[in-house]
């Protein structure tokens, strides 16, 4: 059976991060991946998932999508067997995990053993780090061509149209803002 539960960064590896950045003059970038579940194949090898779209949203379906009129049950709604992870799904943040984790090894990054939610590829000045709640993520390096790289590999991966980056001194995540300045 399937492991369900899926890891999120711990809050004190996300001020750590903070404190690092903050130290070490690092370039900051956030991003988020739009439509993450989605970017992930449902493992036949665990079943099959069926959800039922209920009459309401059926009917909003066959306005846009008239070939699925077929499906259409007694009752209006039309069962569905997902070939994708889905919002809701217990399943689905552990499959999205393992897929994101899954890029990140292919590109030459390792998990901290204290975080597995904190990702690092190099070391000193080449050392770029992602930290990551979910789809939503946080990276830094004192290399902005690491960072850049970082992004060039999830547009590559996901699209251009799910990737939204920010860059800079000022940085939304996880509900904070992270205002960094140099007062040295």
């Amino acid at each position: 059976s399937m492991d369900t539960s899926a890891p999120t960064v711990d809050i004190t590896s996300v001020l750590v991060m903070a404190s690092i950045n903050a130290f070490e003059l690092r370039h900051k970038m956030t991003c988020d991946v739009g439509g993450a579940f989605l970017h992930t194949i449902w493992p036949k090898k665990e079943g099959r998932q069926i959800i039922e779209l209920d009459r309401i949203n059926a009917s909003i379906l066959l306005q846009v999508r008239p070939d699925y009129a077929p499906y259409v049950q007694p009752n209006g709604s039309i069962l569905m067997d997902l070939d994708r992870a889905l919002y809701g799904l217990v399943q689905s943040a552990r499959l999205w995990y393992d897929r994101f984790t899954g890029v990140l090894l292919k590109e030459g990054y390792t998990a901290n053993p204290a975080d597995p939610c904190v990702w690092n590829k190099g070391t000193g000045d080449e050392q770029c780090t992602v930290l990551f709640h979910v789809d939503d993520l946080s990276c830094s390096s004192k290399s902005l061509d690491k960072l850049k790289a970082l992004e060039s590999t999830l547009i590559e991966e996901f699209g251009a149209e799910h990737i939204k980056c920010v860059y800079g001194d000022r940085q939304e995540y996880l509900g904070m803002l992270l205002q960094y300045a140099d007062s040295r």
